[in-house]
């Protein structure tokens, strides 16, 4: 008997790590479908001057490491030189030629090197510019704007005194860029837990991001919920717990699938791990999870499921 449940245990083991390795290959397989567009880099000749705020929120002239470079004939800087200046860490993921950005609680963001393309929060986002990287250096670039952006900065240059001064936004933003497809959370996770452990830096797979009740919270206006429904089948779940519910009672009824509002704070990573949870405690395999912005207001997100 204890031979038996030992074997189950190692061939369970064995599925889960399997299955994560498809799941990373699988987000790797989707960045290498990505066209590449080498860009041209070149020397910056200009004056170029940054500002960041410190840990009182106050701006502060920094000194780059690497000169600033101009690509396509835009402004960039070293990836490195901007995140040391904002307190946060890029890992390289030599194989696939990927930058990995921690993000803290607002999860990684992922440039893939010579593509016009980045990955932030379950979608894969058009770029004007690629990540470039300096041959000479070994440093790869981009333009200050796009870095931020995906950041969830905001970036004011002054032409005269040629300063661009980097605060952060009180609220997220919406970004400008075109979404170019969904990409599965679950895929992105499995990918950044092998990095993590490839490269031995075990925060890398730690995410801050609090899956309570508390976090993303309904906040919303009444009338707006009402115009947000309208959208996903009436049906807006405020938390992760009514989601859970919400499910759970669709999968009794037999229902396959379903359309829903959330607010934009829970991020696509809750909100996938809850429905794969609740597909697999109710007789299901697992669950696709897609989901948009809605039309009535970017602080909500529409998403549509099926359970498999």
């Amino acid at each position: 008997m204890k031979k038996r449940i030992t074997f189950l245990a190692i061939l369970m083991t064995f599925t889960m790590v399997f299955t994560m390795s498809l799941k990373a290959a699988s987000f790797v397989d989707e960045m290498k479908a990505v066209k590449s567009t080498p860009a041209k880099l070149g020397e910056f000749v200009s004056k170029f001057n940054l500002k960041v705020p410190n840990e009182k929120g106050e701006l502060k002239d920094y000194k780059f490491k690497y000169a600033p470079k101009v690509v396509d004939n835009k402004s960039a800087l070293a990836v490195t030189d901007v995140l040391a200046a904002l307190g946060k860490k890029v890992y390289w993921d030599k194989d696939n030629r990927l930058a990995v950005i921690n993000n803290g609680d607002k999860g990684n963001i992922i440039f893939p090197v010579d593509k016009k393309a980045f990955y932030l929060n379950g979608k894969l986002y058009a770029l004007d510019v690629p990540a470039t990287i300096d041959a000479k250096e070994g440093r790869t670039y981009l333009p200050l704007r796009t870095l931020c952006d995906a950041l969830g900065y905001e970036v004011k240059w002054d032409n005269k005194t040629k300063v661009a001064e980097v605060k952060p936004l009180a609220t997220a933003n919406k970004l400008e860029y075109k979404a170019i497809k969904d990409i599965k959370v679950a895929d992105v996770d499995a990918y950044i837990a092998e990095l993590a452990k490839k490269l031995n830096v075990p925060e890398l797979a730690k995410n801050d991001k609090k899956s309570d009740d508390k976090k993303g919270g309904d906040t919303a206006a009444t009338g707006d919920i009402d115009k947000v429904k309208k959208e996903a089948d009436g049906l807006y779940f405020g938390s992760i717990k009514e989601i859970e519910a919400g499910l759970t009672k669709a999968a009794k009824d037999g229902k396959k699938t379903l359309k829903f509002a959330v607010p934009a704070t829970l991020t696509p990573g809750q909100v996938e791990s809850i429905t794969t949870k609740t597909a697999r405690a109710n007789g299901y395999l697992s669950a696709n999870v897609s989901h948009e912005t809605s039309k009535t207001s970017d602080k909500f997100e529409i998403y549509t499921i099926e359970f498999l």
